[in-house]
């Protein structure tokens, strides 16, 4: 049995939701002190019921892949505290390749590269296996060399600073590696952006909302 650690798009909206929920208390705060009806109340319990739902989810959900030659299947597993569960995701017949991609990052002054497995299925469908990790391309092709040999099936070693398309799927796959484009930004990192815009927009209907309750 094989575990690779994979974040879900679920688990990147629960730091923004513990923030927001923080506001709330305080606009709840804000609103029973000023107001002083059932409203701030309301607000304030609310808040600190997903702060703490929020809270709770983001130190104790666990998220990953699982690959077994014994069971001859992959399953996705999700363990929150003591409750656990596995979704089927592909019998291991119908896995036809490993790889790596690279993810292209930037911060102000510098970019970097961080690096996932993606596991490709007979019927076309490409799918990521791993969340991106800062270290070298060599090490993350260990680990897809090690989950072709767990499900046997072939298995590409990605390139350093490529991304990588399947151009042909089936029994003898052909991938493609590629530099980095705008598409693949947009790919990327549309959540990350659309949670910064709503990360924003929330700071700005707090601020209204603190001014609208004390005028």
């Amino acid at each position: 049995m094989v575990a690779t650690p994979y974040i879900t798009s679920f688990q990147k909206f629960l730091f923004p939701a513990i923030f927001v929920a923080i506001l709330g208390i305080i606009l709840g705060i804000v609103s029973i002190f000023v107001a002083a009806d059932g409203s701030g109340w309301l607000i304030f319990l609310f808040s600190v019921a997903a702060f703490a739902l929020s809270t709770s989810l983001m130190l104790n959900l666990n998220t990953c892949y699982e690959f077994s030659a014994k069971e001859r299947q992959v399953n996705f597993k999700v363990a929150w505290n003591s409750l656990q569960k596995q979704l089927f995701v592909a019998k291991n017949s119908d896995v036809t390749a490993f790889t790596v991609t690279g993810i292209k990052n930037w911060a102000r002054v510098h970019s970097w590269w961080s690096y996932k497995v993606v596991m490709l299925l007979k019927s076309g469908k490409m799918m990521t296996v791993s969340h991106g990790v800062d270290q070298s391309v060599h090490a993350m092709n260990r680990l897809a060399e090690k989950l072709a040999a767990t499900l046997g099936c072939e298995y590409f070693p990605g390139q350093h600073e490529k991304t990588v398309q399947a151009v042909i799927a089936g029994e003898h796959p052909i991938f493609e590696y590629q530099d980095w484009c705008f598409s693949d930004t947009i790919a990327e990192f549309w959540l990350d952006i659309t949670l910064s815009l709503l990360f924003f927009a929330t700071i700005l209907g707090f601020i209204a909302a603190v001014v609208i309750i004390l005028s």
